[in-house]
């Protein structure tokens, strides 16, 4: 829901969504063709399903709808660097003019592997509604840092991820983790991240170990989300985050429980380090991954 709840600060008011779970695999290109034709978009944007039949609208439909109406499609891959997901990435490209990878996958070996060299690709980042990104100095000075460490995300199938948080418990660390299965709206989730002194963060995908003996990793929407929310970041070591902010300046990163255990340690005492940092990253967050500049790039790429 970031992608279409960022779309209002680019002034873009008047968008519409068509949930392919809510229609019968029978009536879904119907439906969908039927809502095209009443609105007359100027794009679609489109996030798939893992599950190509019949998860997602057909590509005869798509491809319809591009060459018919003159409509440019969008595909939004929030997953794309996930083995399971990377044919798909390129199936569904057989009827977009641009594709976008949000989870620091690089561009080029999926754009080399299109069946149509015009369908464009680029790789941007995870957008943040602007509304949880406090701008204004007294709304930062008045915002309390009641929780001392948050995490947010899954655990179940990220055995490091459970290693960590059981770690940090184990030695008197609190940290606010949501319950299994528990879903968090928007307002209460970025509330949270931004009452935390310091949102845990990790970057490999699930169940990495049955694809290798290497961890795969993935940039987190998470990260955008503490920067926004004005909240000091500490990350498991990965190589895609410094592409996007400084390690040991904006953000910190850790390697092991040990390691993480020690960090949140040393920055809950530090709290000029902490907030300097954490200040740091959020004044990198609204000068280069606003969501005004993400949506200005989408646009720019068509």
């Amino acid at each position: 829901m970031n992608i279409f709840h960022s779309l209002d600060r680019y002034g873009i008011q008047n968008f519409e969504f068509f949930h392919t779970n809510d229609h019968a695999a029978t009536n879904r290109d119907r439906a969908f063709l039927a809502k095209v034709e009443t609105m007359r978009p100027s794009h679609i944007i489109h996030v798939p399903t893992i599950m190509a039949v019949p998860g997602n609208i057909s590509l005869e439909t798509m491809g319809g709808i591009r060459r018919t109406l003159g409509i440019p499609i969008i595909n939004y891959h929030l997953d794309a660097i996930k083995p399971v997901w990377r044919a798909m990435v390129i199936h569904l490209a057989q009827e977009a003019d641009l594709v976008i990878l949000l989870d620091g996958a690089a561009p080029e070996p999926y754009a080399q592997r299109f069946p149509r060299p015009e369908t464009k690709c680029i790789s941007l980042w995870s957008p943040t509604p602007a509304q949880y990104a406090k701008t204004s100095a007294d709304s930062l000075q008045a915002l309390e840092k009641d929780i001392s460490v948050s995490f947010l995300g899954t655990l179940s199938g990220y055995t490091d991820r459970s290693e960590i948080i059981d770690h940090l418990l184990a030695n008197n660390i609190n940290v606010t983790v949501n319950a299994p299965g528990q879903y968090l709206e928007a307002d209460s989730y970025y509330q949270i991240l931004r009452r935390s002194q310091i949102v845990i963060n990790f970057s490999t995908i699930q169940n990495w170990q049955k694809y290798g003996a290497r961890p795969i990793y993935q940039l987190k929407g998470r990260v955008f989300e503490a920067a926004a929310c004005h909240s000091f970041l500490l990350e498991q070591d990965n190589p895609l985050t410094p592409r996007y902010f400084t390690p040991g300046v904006e953000y910190d990163s850790f390697t092991d429980p040990a390691d993480a255990l020690a960090k949140i340690r040393r920055y809950l005492l530090d709290t000029g380090t902490r907030k300097a940092m954490a200040a740091r990253m959020h004044r990198s967050f609204m000068e280069k991954y606003h969501p005004r500049i993400f949506w200005e790039r989408v646009f720019a790429a068509l």
